[in-house]
């Protein structure tokens, strides 16, 4: 038997762990609080100032289509610039 071995260290790294899974629990709860207070937030904004719907022509709709697909790739590639 090993007379160097500590029960105090295993108690110790399992307390820390504790702390950690702890603490992480919060940071997920308070992001989810955020979030649902932005959604909250949004919704109001929404139901107070509705925007109009645009009709458009088949045209207007490929031109927007096509412009949204530029800045997604443009994006993605600059996130995957970062590593991200």
């Amino acid at each position: 038997m090993n007379n160097n071995y500590n029960p105090l260290l295993d108690i110790r790294e399992g307390v820390r762990l504790q702390a950690e899974e702890r603490e992480l629990k919060l940071r997920e709860k308070q992001a989810e609080i955020q979030n649902q207070r932005e959604k909250e937030e949004l919704e109001k904004e929404t139901k107070a100032n509705p925007e109009p719907v645009k009709k458009m022509s088949a045209e207007e709709m490929q031109e927007t289509i096509t412009l949204l697909s530029k800045a997604i790739m443009e994006l993605t590639e600059k996130m995957n610039g970062k590593g991200e």
